[in-house]
């Protein structure tokens, strides 16, 4: 017993040295070394709020993230979790709420959202379940319930679009109403389900959805069974969600999206349904959280991310989708913390958080 005492305590000491904090490790051509070694770091590095609590966690492999990353709120609860493998996204990506709820889940294979994605509510009930194809498409059956445990709408996808009956409910559960698709295309019917002339029909002008409460829900403009013109979606208080124009079926021109109490969530411009033009994130407070420039669908020159606070978090370029030169990085009280080619992980969810962000 006391020979093998020492070399337990020899095996702490080594366990112990391969947790850094994220300032004392540095990159190198893709690999991540320990500031003046030349050997790849194997270990876990941690980043901490000014009050030291621990904010981000990583962990790495040969010098490659190789395990899970987590993100935690000031109070240490657990905020986000993506696993990630050689330095890939690789596993199951999860969020969750303040108060400790999973918010959702979705895997990921070889740096690509796909297979089955679970949404829930604050409460813990399930919210949204559905399948996604590694292009980001839908497939397969889904389903989306209210917060009292209700079924709310039912469907499927095949190849992305809408294809066989799609069915909505009233919060105690009563048929609201159904349609009949074919490969995203509305079929008509003469009274039911069961007695389909099978007759495709094609959407014109103005269709409107609403609320079980008569707010007016979606609008959606068509022309020749084509989304063309304007689109609006709302809360159910009767605030705007989101406003724009399509084009032949495309997002085009200015886009506005809105907070559930009416503050300005985001200006984006559109050009054949990419990001192309100006673009603004607010915060719920009405602080400008990004802002930035997109061409054909990829950021292109100066963009800039801020703290709730109005400080300004990160500053940098990009060129045609690429970041490029030298990234600014500074703390919640305006201090420059650090100024070089900015931690990877940090700046990617940084720039995933708006990109996809639907306006209904």
């Amino acid at each position: 017993m006391k020979k093998i005492l020492p070399i337990l305590s020899i095996l702490l000491i080594i366990s112990c040295s391969n947790e850094v904090s994220n300032d004392k490790l540095v990159e190198r051509q893709g690999i991540t070394y320990e500031v003046n070694s030349q050997t790849p770091f194997t270990g876990k590095s941690f980043k901490y709020y000014k009050d030291g609590q621990i904010k981000e966690k990583y962990s790495f492999k040969d010098g490659k993230q190789h395990g899970d990353y987590e993100r935690y709120r000031r109070n240490g609860q657990l905020h986000k979790r993506i696993g990630i493998r050689n330095g890939v996204e690789d596993g199951n990506e999860e969020l969750y709420y303040e108060n400790g709820q999973l918010e959702y889940k979705i895997e990921i294979e070889d740096g690509h959202s796909m297979g089955t994605l679970v949404e829930f509510h604050p409460n813990g009930q399930l919210e949204y379940k559905g399948y996604f194809l590694k292009d980001g498409g839908e497939e397969g059956p889904f389903y989306i319930y209210y917060e009292n445990g209700e079924l709310k709408e039912e469907g499927t996808y095949k190849d992305g679009k809408l294809h066989g009956f799609y069915r909505s409910y009233t919060i105690n559960g009563e048929l609201k109403g159904s349609l009949n698709y074919d490969q995203g295309q509305v079929i008509k019917n003469k009274s039911s389900e069961e007695n389909s002339l099978n007759q495709k029909t094609t959407l014109e002008g103005p269709i409107k959805s609403y609320f079980e409460n008569g707010q007016l829900k979606f609008l959606f403009t068509y022309k020749d069974g084509v989304e063309n013109g304007p689109f609006e979606s709302y809360y159910e208080n009767g605030n705007p969600f989101g406003k724009g124009i399509y084009k032949n079926g495309r997002q085009s021109g200015q886009w506005m999206g809105y907070y559930e109490n009416g503050q300005l969530r985001s200006i984006r411009n559109y050009k054949n349904g990419d990001n192309d033009g100006p673009f603004e994130w607010y915060y719920e407070n009405g602080e400008l959280e990004e802002k930035g420039t997109w061409k054909e669908g990829k950021r292109q020159g100066n963009f800039e991310f801020y703290f709730e606070n109005g400080q300004l978090m990160v500053m940098g370029s990009y060129e045609n989708g690429i970041r490029t030169g030298v990234f600014s990085q500074y703390d919640e009280e305006g201090n420059l913390e650090f100024k070089g080619i900015i931690d990877e992980q940090q700046l990617t969810e940084l720039e995933k958080n708006h990109e996809n962000w639907s306006f209904y």
